[in-house]
């Protein structure tokens, strides 16, 4: 079992202890998250797994609030950005768009991509690189910017 679902299982059982009625239930849905991975792919979650689970249940969140601002439902706000609270707490910090780069950089040199039909390999490649610790947006844009760069000169 992963470090990380491993403290958010102990995380649990204290927090049931302790009476923490919101922090019980954010980390039983996450805990039911990984319960479905493991049925779907019949395997236990990698730790990069376990991240995309996590940041997947951050982003559900963030989605949730614009909508629910939408409805001027600041009580819902206020629920959804706790949850994203506690649920960061497991999730370490991104690295900043410098290192993806550098790390894009470095994947494209490897791999002597030229253009944007090479983008597939080189998102591959980077998000290998990063073990599921940055969010595939941000890497997809700045490939496609280092791409572009790159055929356009």
């Amino acid at each position: 079992m992963s470090e990380i679902r491993e403290r958010i299982k102990q995380d649990l059982v204290t927090a049931m202890k302790s009476g923490e009625k919101e922090k019980v239930s954010t980390l039983r849905y996450i805990s039911s998250q990984f319960k479905d991975f493991e049925v779907k792919n019949r395997a236990e979650p990698t730790d990069a797994d376990v991240m995309g689970i996590l940041r997947k249940a951050i982003k559900s969140r963030n989605d949730s609030i614009e909508e629910f601002k939408k409805g001027d439902r600041e009580d819902l706000v206020a629920k959804e950005e706790s949850e994203i609270s506690i649920i960061s707490h497991y999730v370490p910090p991104a690295p900043d768009e410098a290192q993806v780069e550098k790390v894009i950089d470095e994947v494209i040199a490897e791999s002597g991509a030229s253009s944007m039909k090479d983008m597939g390999a080189v998102m591959k490649a980077s998000l290998a690189k990063f073990d599921g610790s940055v969010d595939g947006g941000v890497v997809s844009g700045l490939v496609k910017k280092r791409l572009n760069e790159l055929q356009n000169s």
